[in-house]
């Protein structure tokens, strides 16, 4: 059994250090546990929901690095094209809610991912 605390949090993950978050989630799926207790949400009895986050916060920085060596470098713009469509149905199951509090945290997300990369 494996008790996460907010590392892993249902129906979207908490997220301040996406970068350093993902490197966690790594290696919580490395312990291949039978059973997961996320910080918020239901148990879980297999690695889907840990590895779909990890999915998103590697989505998101990849996305981020892409753009600034594409020359975008401004905020805004970078949290307005970095949107991980293809992952948001995962987490938002047609939730309008959801679905907004989605598109939120991944605008945050793209806003930790550079200051992560800044201070390396």
């Amino acid at each position: 059994m494996l008790i996460t605390g907010d590392v892993v949090s249902y129906p979207i993950p908490y997220v301040i250090q996406p970068i350093a978050h993902a490197k966690a989630l790594r290696s919580l799926l490395a312990l291949d546990a039978a059973t997961i207790i996320p910080g918020h949400g239901p148990a879980f009895h297999d690695t889907q929901f840990l590895s779909l986050e990890l999915r998103l916060f590697d989505a998101v920085r990849d996305a981020v690095l892409k753009a600034r060596s594409d020359g975008i470098a401004n905020v805004s713009e970078l949290q307005s094209r970095i949107t991980v469509e293809e992952l948001r149905q995962e987490f938002t199951h047609n939730d309008a809610n959801l679905d907004a509090r989605v598109r939120l945290r991944v605008r945050a997300m793209v806003g930790f991912v550079l200051a992560e990369l800044a201070a390396r």
